[in-house]
């Protein structure tokens, strides 16, 4: 079942407004431009649903106004135009060691024409490809948890990694917990095996792909503050090529603006309860193929682009490959940086 096609009917209200000090939120459900009576009805809903989930959720008007997927009015968040989005005061937000869990995508079995080896498991730099970034993840101090989600035969080549560091005695790896889960048909069911791993005490969820072996403990760092301040956030990048929205054999209809366009990255941070409404209405609804932020934003919950790097490449032909370790031995070299 795909995303577009999800009924209104089925979801029920659970969506309240948070009462945060440092966001511009407030609990009310009448504003200057949108007042009560102008709720959507549940027709209008219904039929907005069917155009593009979500619409009915945001408003180009001076406020964001919730509605459950019924029609009914819930509490909501506004901001005035001038006053800008939702801002975070860092003096007040900080993300705690140990509170986030990564669960580490491996679950894909695609292979190069004539290769017996999964693709994110070639030599790169001297090592397998996935565990690049499971190294960068490992060690951060924010993560207290790293669920591999994998076919477990392949297992090996994280334990290896993760021995031969703790045995060297660095110190980043040691007391952090590397849980084994077992992938499955698709990327749904493998992030829902994953998702059952993950401990109860854990503040935010972060997913990532190891077909990116690139990402940085900075960029990883940012994505997490945003997590914890706004419920979910996701690495991006500005586009930078034209992009041309065509239809009817390939006829343009219309040239969309890059100033307004991300190219969107993992890893991808979001709080467990939240996460759990996602799956949920992923197994309820049957939905493949569908990235999981698109349900929190047709959720009409806030979802933050942090800053990413354009070296966060997917590695995905021979051609990435040349290029990431291009960018690793240039890394290796201090004087291309200073």
């Amino acid at each position: 079942m795909k995303l577009s096609a999800l009924k209104s009917s089925s979801i029920s209200p659970q969506y309240k407004c948070r009462s945060i000090p440092q966001f511009r939120t407030h609990e009310t459900f009448a504003c200057k431009r949108f007042p009560r009576s102008s709720f959507l009805s549940p027709a209008t809903t219904t039929k907005k649903l069917r155009n593009g989930l979500g619409d009915n959720l945001r408003h180009k008007g001076t406020a964001w106004r919730r509605i459950d997927l019924q029609g009914r009015p819930v509490a909501f968040e506004f901001y005035e135009h001038d006053a800008g989005p939702p801002q975070r005061n860092d003096q007040l937000v900080k993300v705690d060691d140990g509170s986030v869990s990564v669960i580490l995508m491996s679950h894909s079995s695609k292979k190069r024409a004539g290769s017996k080896i999964p693709n994110q498991y070639l030599q790169l730099r001297g090592q397998p490809m996935a565990r690049w970034s499971f190294a960068t993840l490992l060690a951060m101090r924010e993560v207290g948890e790293v669920i591999v989600v994998c076919d477990l035969d392949w297992r090996h080549v994280f334990e290896e990694g993760f021995e031969n560091t703790s045995q060297n005695g660095n110190l980043p790896f040691l007391g952090k917990r590397v849980k084994f889960v077992e992938a499955g048909q698709d990327r749904q069911s493998s992030l829902i095996a994953g998702f059952r791993e993950v401990s109860e005490e854990i503040a935010l969820v972060a997913i990532h792909e190891v077909e990116r072996p690139l990402v940085t403990q900075d960029e990883c760092s940012r994505c997490f503050l945003d997590g914890i301040s706004f419920g979910a956030s996701v690495l991006g990048v500005p586009v930078k090529p034209t992009i041309k929205q065509v239809k009817n054999y390939g006829f343009v209809v219309r040239t969309l603006e890059r100033s307004a366009l991300m190219e969107v990255q993992s890893p991808q941070a979001i709080s467990p309860t939240t996460l759990r409404e996602v799956l949920d209405i992923i197994v309820r609804h049957n939905i493949s193929g569908t990235d999981e932020m698109s349900i929190v934003e047709a959720l009409g919950k806030p979802v933050k682009v942090s800053q990413g790097e354009y070296t966060n490449l997917e590695v995905t032909s021979r051609d990435e490959l040349a290029i990431a370790e291009q960018i690793l031995e240039e890394r290796a070299r201090p004087e291309v940086y200073a």
